[in-house]
């Protein structure tokens, strides 16, 4: 005799769910008393008291979890670093970088993922896995201090000595952080031969700033500094090089999603209603898909038109002609998974105005889950396929 549960339809339901659970609380309880656990257990303690006690052991760490741990870890992460490897191997056709070995490219790359990347099941910074793990071991202060963690990005410096022994460097976005003189691993030659440098990047954590990645001297930096202020796309001035979110709202009237039945109406929009030149419309016909889409992300600072194709038939805006429940009914949850098409932030958006109604009932979802849990599933399909694009 089958019974039909609100999921799916089975033999002897009740049976099976109570064998299940049985079964479940055997191993549960027999997970808790493996020798192994105390062992474990030690080594994570081990591991978290080693991270407080400096930058470099912080970051050792983290790498522990980008490419060690095996709940964190996986092809994605090793993808990461292959690919910031090569960026690192490109740098040597800049001609104010010294040549780059295989060597110094993977440990650039290393240092950058480890701070930048959302990882695991969870799509969370590997400082942010630390700092919970911290946080159950009672750890507060040392989990504050990683959870404070701020990275600074690639960028040219100017500095000037603050002390005989520390630093004060200027950014070319006017950001200034103040260090000591030995962590840029340069002489004290070569400091005063110089008087600026491109830093891979820096990171501040436990009250001061630390050189992360590589540094390359500069010289004669304060006669170019205009110039490499200028070259700075920080220093872009809304509405002079790049669009903003609040401009192109106030040239649409507010509307924010835009739906068109082929790229050639879509052009129509960007020329007529966001002043794009016709001529730089080009990127258009590159992209693949039929039923273009236009998003204007409010809470996306440097790009605020995101572009999708084909899914708005599953879009169940009022507004967009092109929706199609039969079709959304089947395909509408490949959304979640398909970050390189379609932003999180526009699934948010999408999840928040009722447009995405196949989603929230798709079978994926129990039928028993309040709408808020039915939310807190979906963001964590979004985190578990996403991963460093959630």
């Amino acid at each position: 005799m089958s019974e039909i549960s609100g999921d799916i339809v089975f033999a002897d339901g009740r049976a099976l769910e109570k064998v299940a659970a049985a079964a479940y609380d055997f191993l549960n309880d027999a997970f808790e008393e493996a020798p192994v656990n105390e062992q474990l257990s030690d080594d994570i303690d081990h591991l978290l008291r080693f991270a407080t006690e400096g930058f470099d052991q912080m970051r050792t760490v983290l790498l522990w979890l980008f490419t060690g741990c095996y709940l964190t870890t996986g092809k994605n992460n090793e993808d990461l670093l292959n690919r910031h490897a090569d960026e690192a191997m490109s740098m040597m056709d800049n001609d104010d970088l010294p040549p780059i070995t295989p060597g110094m490219a993977l440990f650039y790359s290393a240092t950058k993922c480890v701070f930048s990347y959302q990882i695991g099941p969870l799509a969370l910074y590997p400082k942010d896995w630390l700092a919970e793990l911290m946080r159950l071991k009672g750890m507060e202060q040392a989990a504050s201090d990683v959870e404070n963690i701020e990275m600074l990005n690639m960028g040219t410096y100017k500095y000037e000595f603050s002390a005989p022994d520390r630093l004060l460097l200027t950014r070319t976005n006017g950001r200034q952080i103040e260090l000591p003189a030995e962590d840029l691993n340069m002489t004290d030659e070569m400091l005063r031969e110089h008087d600026g440098c491109i830093a891979t990047s820096f990171i501040f954590y436990q009250q001061g700033w630390h050189l992360n990645g590589m540094v390359f001297p500069v010289e004669g930096i304060a006669k170019r500094w205009e110039q490499f202020c200028n070259d700075d796309p920080e220093n872009l001035k809304p509405g002079t090089q790049t669009l903003t979110a609040e401009m192109a709202l106030d040239r649409t009237c507010g509307q924010r999603i835009a739906y068109f039945a082929d790229r050639e109406q879509m052009k129509d929009f960007l020329v007529e209603k966001l002043k794009f030149p016709r001529n730089m419309l080009g990127f258009v016909d590159e992209r693949g898909g039929d039923l273009p889409t236009i998003f204007i992300d409010e809470l996306e600072p440097k790009n605020c038109l995101q572009f999708f194709f084909c899914y708005s038939l599953f879009i169940a805006d009022p507004d967009n002609p092109f929706y199609d429940a039969k079709k959304a009914k089947k395909k509408a949850i490949n959304l979640l998974c398909d970050a390189e098409a379609v932003t999180t932030h526009a699934i948010n958006y999408l999840l928040e105005h009722n447009f995405l109604p196949d989603i929230e009932h798709d079978d994926t979802f129990s039928r028993h889950n309040t709408p808020q849990q039915t939310r807190a599933d979906i963001d964590f399909v979004m985190r578990f396929w996403r991963r460093e694009n959630y």
